[in-house]
Order: structure tokens, then sequence, then C-alpha cells
């Protein structure tokens, strides 16, 4: 969604209920989320409910205005899709232990967290695995060749990085795995 400080509204809203029988139990669709002062609350302004019922029906309700119960600030809520990569290694590892503890998939950000790790080693190790090999290839085919032969090496490192973050996120490697 786009978030508006200045208006303390949200666009494109979509809220997802979770219960305990059914993974989705409705979810909310709304042009936008404002906070209204004198209201003292957030309001959801011109929406769509849709709600799930056990039988396979779905209801869907439209709405002008309706008031939400949301305990948390603009700020608060636009905290929660901070991205890996925009925080320090302190804020993240207790991010992480915040989510665990409100027993929500922290998967992700451990997948960052273990990247912000090894991150420093991959130039370390690229280094290692770039050098002799470039000298290899100097003997043989000269100063065009090394530079290419690197990049290929650097584009390769960049593409496994990209698919095990991807795995990672998607729980089909543990976190250590795809940071690593």
């Amino acid at each position: 969604p786009l978030v508006s400080p200045e208006e303390n509204a949200m666009y494109g809203v979509h809220l997802y209920y979770l219960g305990n029988e059914m993974p989705l139990t409705h979810e909310i669709e709304a042009e936008s989320l404002r906070y209204e002062s004198p209201v003292g609350g957030w309001v959801l302004i011109n929406g769509v409910r849709i709600q799930y019922q056990k039988d396979g029906t779905i209801l869907r309700s439209s709405f002008s205005r309706e008031s939400i119960a949301i305990d948390k600030t603009l700020t608060e809520i636009q905290q929660m899709d901070v991205r890996p990569e925009e925080m320090t290694t302190n804020r993240l590892s207790s991010y992480i232990d915040q989510l665990k503890s409100e027993g929500l998939n922290a998967t992700r950000y451990q997948v960052g967290l273990q990247q912000k790790w090894s991150f420093p080693f991959a130039n370390f190790i690229l280094a290692l695995l770039g050098i002799p090999i470039s000298f290899q290839h100097l003997k043989r085919g000269g100063m065009a060749k090394s530079v290419l032969f690197g990049l290929g090496i650097v584009l390769a490192y960049w593409l496994l990085l990209a698919i095990a973050t991807s795995l990672g996120n998607l729980q089909v490697v543990s976190p250590f795995v795809a940071g690593w």
C-alpha cells in the first residue's frame, strides 16, 4: 500500500483475518485507511468485506466508511514492512525475536540476517576464486578473457544468491543455507 504520513493515511489496503478453524476467515479490501482524530481511531473508506463460510460460500458486502480497531500508529504500521536490508544486524535480530514471540513467520528476516553475516565473506571468497583463475587465463588468452571470466563468476554468484534467497523465503531450504 501507498503510505501518506502527511494525511495520516494508507491507500490500497488489503487486510487478512486468520482464524483457528480455517486458514482465512475473512478479508477486507479498502481504498484507504485513515486515522481520524475526531473519531479517535482508524477508519476504512470505500471497501469490500469478504467473508468465507465453513460451507464454502463467500459473502461480500460493501461499505463506504467503517471503523476498525487497530492499536498501532501509522509509523508502526509502516514499519511492519521493513525490509531486512534496511535494518542493522542488531535491529534485525531483535525484530526476528519480536516476530517469533508474537507467533509470526520470521523466515524472510532470518534469511536476511544470515545474508548480512555472510555477505562480507563473499567478497573474500570471490577474490580467492577469481585471482588464480584470472592468472590462469592471462597465460592462455589475455586480459579480456580474464575479465570476462571474472565477470562470469560474479554473475554466477549473484544468480545463486537470488535463487537461494527465494528458496529460503519459501522455506524450501533453511535460512542458514539460503544466507550462506
